[in-house]
């Protein structure tokens, strides 16, 4: 070829006197570098004759290419290459299709939508070592995985960058699709982008996608990155494990066997944390769990997953399934989504086809499919429900190596994996930058891309910031003053409904409090419910039982819906039980404590924690032993009571035997984030926002007064005659801060520091006892804890 004659000619002009072969830095695929080696240069010497030489030489060979027609003479070669047409820039309806695949056409979903934005769900070819040099010693190429996208667009070209919208987790799926639910009037401005994480469970409405198109290097199939599914700590197998590892190692079972016995009782789980001596059995567990799950085959291998069958006629339908055999995507709604916008109904252009794949079906008499898109019951067998394996279908991975030790695929899901997944998904549609607006541990995700891609991220905003913190302590008091926070909060807003009624009504308050109205509009359990908690705590009876109904109003509660109606409930409950000693007093509903039952074999797999711990674990480099861990969660319940049920899963990452892989340190002095603060968040403390505004220097915090998980979006100004639940969550307050998100999204304008939007309560509106009188109870639209 006479390029490579030219270069030849040119290397032999300009080369160097050195023989020695040279590294350099050559950019590779997705902005990884990675070094290669040089080609030596011509030894000294006879420098004119040789260059003479291999001059004739390369035009005596271009000669013979003209001769033998396999080289087009120089002008048609040239009309050859102008009349090639040269591929437009890779967009989002049309990305590169090395790298991303739709399910369907997406310029054919909008033109049949009448141009209207469309919901896009696809395959993301990722490798899955990115660090190709960790690879090189080991002279192998990584295999790629595929993990699936999402977008909801309209195809037209858009000024702003794509917004990647991440939900939390570790556990955030592609259906997290915020702009569509939350903010339906940016669709024209912003195409929305979701990913699901490595490992995790497909939502519902993605659980049959097509077969993955890509193939590797060699012409093997690319493979859906696995869910990460392990045995849950209380496993029959995992338990007859650390019962054999104590017998063998002369180790006392009798804290085993107590911690055992804990857990059948009434709220035995989130009792165990207060006692130091089950502590450590706890974390044997954990520890021996996460370490069986690291041992198994389909972690170990990407050719191994099983081939299914095509489905039965009459599937069984999993647990959370939809009825029909064509779900219509419904995306996830976050929790700070308002119950009348939870859902953005999808063109109904899109609701007609399907394409389901017939190996990624699951049938009664058939495992579920590779990555696990329907969990079944296991059968007590040992095997994986979620990832079933073939072992007459194998390939070479870059686990196949000794030198690769104890690596399995479960070292490929950290933070980091999924911040440089997001480039190659940016790559794959041609921006130049993403914006990413993170909620929870997607302020994690966030903030690592920010430090590994500063220089393709446009917008950032981080809502409801999780601790940053590699020392295990400082996160754990972290995490449980999230907790604290809350419960501080809402007692301090009910006892002031005591004293402001006193001064109200004078010497009449007690007789205004026993009889009329009044009583009503008063927090049940003011005055002081912190020390009326503190006293059921220390009753054997009514400890589980009021930790259980605040960990419900407060995770489940406060956490996805606001402060009203589940704090209003939680006073009257421990009202009713420091009053009554039972849960049957005016405005309380909640379930009573029951025993535990160790789990079936068919709940003896998780998905949730199991990732979480995967995930965190190799993002946090804290460790701590068994020993360290019960004196930490003594002291924690000490100085926190209730925030240390917060801080529980700490145990998690503490115990867990994967070797970290930590985050990069956050900041970035070109990154301009919102930065968002909830005063009154129980799983993120408002500690973590400002600790993440001082890692952006060009940063702004801003700050809500409000009762949720993140920030509350509202989008039209609140009416007075709007339902008290709604103003007591939202408020004005709430709609003020959602018009600066707006206003940052579309411009980049930030406000100025200090900006706090005010919440309507809670005070009486939310936390009267009226409110949980209207509200309690099992009926439909009714709320019990």
């Amino acid at each position: 070829e006479p390029s490579l004659c030219a270069g030849a000619v040119h290397s032999l002009c300009t080369g160097s006197s050195t023989h020695a072969p040279q590294l350099v830095q050559a950019p590779m695929e997705h902005d990884e570098p990675f070094l290669v080696p040089k080609p030596p240069a011509p030894p000294p010497g006879n420098g004119l004759r040789r260059r003479l030489l291999v001059t004739a030489g390369c035009l005596a060979l271009v000669a013979l290419g003209y001769a033998l027609g396999r080289v087009a003479p120089p002008a048609v070669h040239a009309q050859a290459v102008a009349s090639t047409p040269v591929p437009a820039r890779y967009t989002l309806c049309r990305p590169d299709p090395r790298l991303l695949v739709w399910d369907e056409d997406a310029v054919a979903l909008v033109h049949a939508a009448g141009g209207l934005p469309v919901y896009l769900k696809g395959w993301l070819n990722v490798p899955l070592v990115h660090e190709k040099t960790l690879l090189a010693p080991l002279l192998l190429a990584s295999p790629q995985v595929a993990v699936r996208v999402a977008a909801y667009t309209d195809c037209a070209p858009k000024a702003l960058s794509p917004l990647l919208t991440h939900c939390g987790g570790p556990g955030s799926g592609n259906d997290c699709l915020t702009i569509p639910q939350l903010l339906p009037d940016l669709n024209a401005s912003l195409d929305n982008l979701a990913i699901s994480q490595r490992g995790v469970l497909p939502p519902r409405w993605d659980r049959r996608p097509p077969t993955v198109p890509f193939k590797n290097a060699d012409g093997s199939r690319v493979y859906a990155y696995p869910n990460i599914t392990c045995y849950q700590p209380w496993a029959t197998p995992i338990v007859d494990h650390v019962r054999a590892a104590y017998a063998h190692g002369r180790i006392d079972q009798r804290p085993l066997d107590a911690l055992l016995s804990a857990y059948s009782q009434p709220g035995g789980e989130m009792l165990l944390v207060y006692n130091s001596t089950l502590v450590k059995p706890y974390s044997h567990l954990l520890a021996a769990a996460a370490a069986e799950c690291r041992t198994r085959p389909e972690y170990r291998t990407l050719g191994g997953l099983a081939l299914l069958p095509a489905p039965s006629p009459q599937p069984s339908a999993p647990p959370n399934s939809r009825p029909s055999s064509t779900p219509s995507p419904q995306p996830s709604s976050p929790s700070n989504a308002q119950p009348s916008s939870a859902h953005f109904p999808e063109p109904p252009s899109q609701t007609a086809k399907s394409q389901p794949s017939s190996n990624l079906h699951s049938s009664s008499s058939s495992p579920p499919s590779p990555g696990g898109y329907f969990p079944t019951p296991p059968k007590r067998d040992g095997v994986n429900p979620l990832n079933p394996l073939n072992p007459q279908l194998t390939i070479p991975s870059v686990f196949d190596s000794d030198l690769a030790g104890r690596m399995t695929m479960l070292d490929t899901a950290s933070t980091t994996d999924l911040a440089r997944d997001l480039n190659v998904l940016r790559i794959a549609i041609g921006a130049p930058t993403l914006s990413i607006w993170g909620t929870s541990y997607g302020t994690v995700v966030g903030g690592t891309y920010a430090a590994m891609f500063s220089q393709h991220l446009d917008a950032l905003v981080l809502d409801g910031n999780v601790g940053i913190d590699d020392d295990i302590y400082r996160y754990g008091e972290t995490l449980a003053k999230s907790y604290d926070d809350v419960w501080n909060g809402m007692t301090a807003a009910c006892d002031a409904t005591y004293f402001s009624a006193s001064e109200l009504w004078g010497d009449k308050a007690d007789e205004s409090r026993e009889h009329g109205r009044d009583k009503m509009s008063l927090c049940a359990a003011a005055p002081y419910a912190t020390e009326k908690f503190q006293t059921l705590m220390k009753r054997t009876q009514s400890a589980a039982q009021v930790l259980q109904l605040l960990k419900n109003a407060l995770d489940f509660g406060v956490t996805e819906t606001g402060i009203a109606p589940h704090g209003a409930i939680a006073m009257a409950c421990i009202e009713s039980l420091h009053a009554r000693g039972d849960l049957n007093g005016p405005g309380c509903c909640a379930a009573v404590v029951e025993k535990m039952q160790m789990p079936a074999p068919e709940r003896e797999w998780a998905d949730k924690m199991a990732i979480i711990q995967t995930v965190r674990s190799l993002d946090v480099a804290g460790r701590v032993n068994p020993l360290q861990l019960s004196l930490f969660y003594a002291e924690l319940g000490v100085r926190h009571p209730l925030g240390v049920q917060g801080a529980t899963n700490i145990i998690y990452i503490a115990s867990s035997p994967i070797v970290p892989r930590p985050t990069p340190p956050f900041g970035s002095t070109t990154v301009a984030p919102l930065i968002i603060g909830t005063l009154n968040d129980p799983a993120t403390s408002f500690a973590a926002a400002q600790d993440m505004s001082s890692f952006f220097p060009q940063g702004k915090l801003l700050t809500w007064q409000g009762f949720l998980h993140g920030f509350r979006i509202v989008n039209s100004m609140p009416d007075p005659r709007d339902s008290a639940l709604e103003l007591a969550n939202g408020g004005w307050g709430a709609y003020v801060c959602t018009q600066y998100l707006k206003k940052y999204l579309l411009t980049r304008a930030l406000p100025r520091d200090g900006t706090a939007c005010p919440i309507n309560g809670p005070g009486a509106s939310a936390l009267a006892l009226e409110v949980a009188v209207a509200n309690a109870g099992r009926g439909l639209g009714q709320t019990c804890l």
